[in-house]
């Protein structure tokens, strides 16, 4: 029994899953849409058997629930199949998750490792919905700007997704594991700027006494050598406290950036009761100016963690033949 998923995968009874297969597909939608013959091969134990992941994958293309992604985007040639039929996530309860959507390879490759790590995990805590982490960092008295957000502005209007990369993250009453995977752009500015962007969770997180731990996944070892830098800086950071900068706003407090992209929007879609509140146009302008203004903690000066991990996945690099 996985725990995590709260017996969501009963809801999948229709279907014809039940058991371990019904687990299996609640498992895949929740943390990634997508997975590897090579995956369902380690979650059934079958070895290097395929027969059973073959019937599982044919079944699901025949009746139309899933699709094989034509792309080889790892290095052993492995193919991904996405879980697309969108009842089976209205089901799950999850029907707005872009996890049954095709993506580019950047993306695949994030939902792929995002699973591979939770399988090798099954023991943490995990919270596989942005509902699920709001609702329990709120439930420690966490403030929502202290989470990370992206605000996006479309036709239905302004939203707001909170850890908009959907990677892992498990949380129990005394640690929490957040992890980054790494997108294969032979770069660790992406890993700095997520840094960046959870500081202020997770420095409310030890104020609370809550042990923070950050895993950096990667499809290669050289991925998590970059990764290996800043995670090692942001660790002795926090066995030094006189290393870290003076509490303070910075321009990469989410609450600042918030406030930022919600003055733009006033501008754009011309809300009054905004606008009149800081002076019109000017005043909103010479606000943002001096939100911009403020210093921005260079390099993830701020950040801090108290444990951290480097994991490669060997699985997805194996070579699949018929996937």
């Amino acid at each position: 029994m996985i725990k995590h998923l709260h017996n969501r995968e009963k809801a999948l009874e229709s279907f014809g899953w039940k058991g371990r297969e019904a687990e299996w597909v609640a498992l895949v939608c929740l943390h990634s849409g997508v997975f590897t013959r090579a995956q369902f091969c380690y979650f059934f134990d079958t070895g290097p058997n395929r027969k059973r992941a073959e019937r599982f994958v044919r079944d699901l293309v025949d009746r139309r629930l899933g699709v094989v992604d034509e792309r080889s985007i790892f290095p052993g040639g492995a193919k991904a199949v996405r879980i697309s039929n969108k009842e089976i996530y209205r089901k799950l309860g999850i029907e707005n998750v872009r996890h049954r959507r095709e993506a580019e390879d950047a993306v695949m490759l994030r939902r792929l490792l995002s699973l591979d790590y939770v399988l090798e995990h099954p023991e943490l805590p995990w919270l596989p919905t942005e509902q699920e982490k709001v609702a329990f960092f709120e439930s420690l008295g966490i403030d929502r700007n202290r989470i990370p957000k992206r605000v996006y502005q479309g036709a239905v209007g302004r939203q707001v997704r909170y850890f908009a990369h959907k990677l892992p993250i498990a949380v129990a009453a005394e640690s929490a594991t957040f992890a980054y995977v790494d997108p294969g752009k032979d770069t660790d500015k992406e890993l700095r700027s997520w840094g960046d962007s959870h500081e202020w969770l997770w420095r409310t997180l030890r104020e609370k006494g809550i042990e923070v731990r950050a895993v950096a996944i990667g499809a290669d070892y050289g991925a998590t050598v970059r990764a290996e830098a800043a995670l090692q800086t942001w660790s002795k950071r926090a066995a030094d406290p006189n290393s870290q900068r003076a509490n303070g706003s910075t321009r990469n407090d989410p609450a600042v950036q918030a406030e930022i992209q919600h003055l733009k929007n006033a501008v754009l879609t011309m809300n009054m009761e905004v606008l009149m509140k800081h002076g019109g146009v000017q005043g909103i302008s010479k606000r943002i100016k001096a939100l911009k203004d403020l210093p921005k903690s260079a390099g993830s000066a701020g950040v801090t963690i108290d444990r951290f991990e480097t994991w490669v996945s060997d699985r997805l690099r194996m070579q699949e033949s018929g996937a």
